[in-house]
């Protein structure tokens, strides 16, 4: 028993298995489902855009035999005006990709350390697990939290 685990109050370090299942592996689920779920929206309003741009000269030729295509012909302009401005202002594909990143980091270093590659080789390397993953983390956060600043979001 080490000094550190005999001190009263000391909380006993944490089983790497344990870290993996209750922290490491459900953060990488996460980041994942993020990133997946900011490349849909992307793709979404990207496709919402281009046939929106696309459909209003083909509804204005189509007015001259119906004026009424003139007001659908507004409203598909009103759609890709709408989707370029979400995908300016809210950004998904960069949410996207950092989400992406984050997540392939983190799996990165788990697979490191499972085979016991560099920079996992050598040392406590349970311990660098969990410091490396848990920079990652913060420093993830701390780019959201400057963009949620950045934006006025929560």
């Amino acid at each position: 028993m080490t000094e550190e685990s005999k001190t009263p109050g000391a909380t006993p370090p944490i089983a790497i298995a344990d870290y993996l299942k209750n922290r490491l592996d459900p953060q990488i689920a996460w980041y994942e489902a993020k990133s997946r779920k900011a490349k849909s929206t992307y793709w979404w309003f990207t496709i919402v855009q281009f046939a929106g741009t696309a459909l209003v000269p083909v509804l204005n030729s189509l007015s001259a035999f119906d004026r009424n295509f003139l007001f659908v012909s507004s409203g598909s302009a009103a759609c890709a005006a709408f989707a370029t401005g979400f995908l300016v202002l809210q950004r998904p594909m960069e949410h996207w990709l950092r989400y992406r990143n984050a997540a392939t980091t983190l799996a990165g270093f788990r697979t490191r350390h499972a085979y016991q590659t560099k920079p996992f080789d050598s040392g406590d390397i349970d311990r660098l697990l969990i410091d490396m993953a848990e920079h990652e983390i913060a420093t993830e956060n701390d780019t959201w939290a400057v963009e949620m600043r950045r934006t006025g979001s929560k």
